[in-house]
């Protein structure tokens, strides 16, 4: 009986602790990125990015996940056998936020792109990412993002506003 007690009473702080827990992406929030990248395609410059990311609906499917839209900018320079060589690219994102553990926002989601470039074809590509955020404070993250971008791996810093 002690030991159904205290694991009710523990079932019960953790709900408690749980609910009050705020999600780490919601509606209203504004986040900015700047990132470089890593793993290049087929240049060896680091490029980088910026980004915007509003927060446009909570409780997507529970009361972990929300709904985010954005847009990514990025630019890339790189000198091969004495030419020069640019790439840039710029699209509107849609992610799924969903929180899994304690300050760390972790996301998935599709871009449209208009990319181009000196060494490139030009045209409007979609691709897929998915990423992760971590807050050393409440409003200062690091982050690494992985799949269609300025590069295949991206790293950078986030500020909520």
């Amino acid at each position: 009986m002690k030991n159904l007690k205290l694991f009710l009473t523990l079932c019960i702080c953790c709900t408690v602790i749980a609910g009050k827990a705020q999600n780490l992406f919601s509606k209203g929030d504004k986040v900015v990125g700047l990132g470089i990248g890593l793993f290049e395609y087929d240049r060896s410059g680091f490029p980088f990015a910026a980004s915007a990311e509003f927060g446009l609906k909570d409780n997507l499917f529970d009361e972990n996940s929300s709904l985010g839209a954005g847009i990514l900018a990025g630019y890339s320079a790189d000198r091969y056998e004495g030419k020069d060589y640019s790439y840039f690219l710029i699209g509107i994102r849609g992610a799924m936020h969903y929180k899994l553990v304690e300050k760390l926002d972790t996301y998935t989601g599709l871009m449209f792109a208009f990319e181009g470039g000196s060494n490139r074809n030009r045209g409007l590509i979609p691709g897929l990412f998915a990423g992760g955020r971590y807050y050393f404070t409440d409003n200062a993250a690091v982050f690494g993002e992985i799949g269609y971008g300025i590069s295949l791996l991206q790293i950078g810093i986030s500020i909520k506003l």
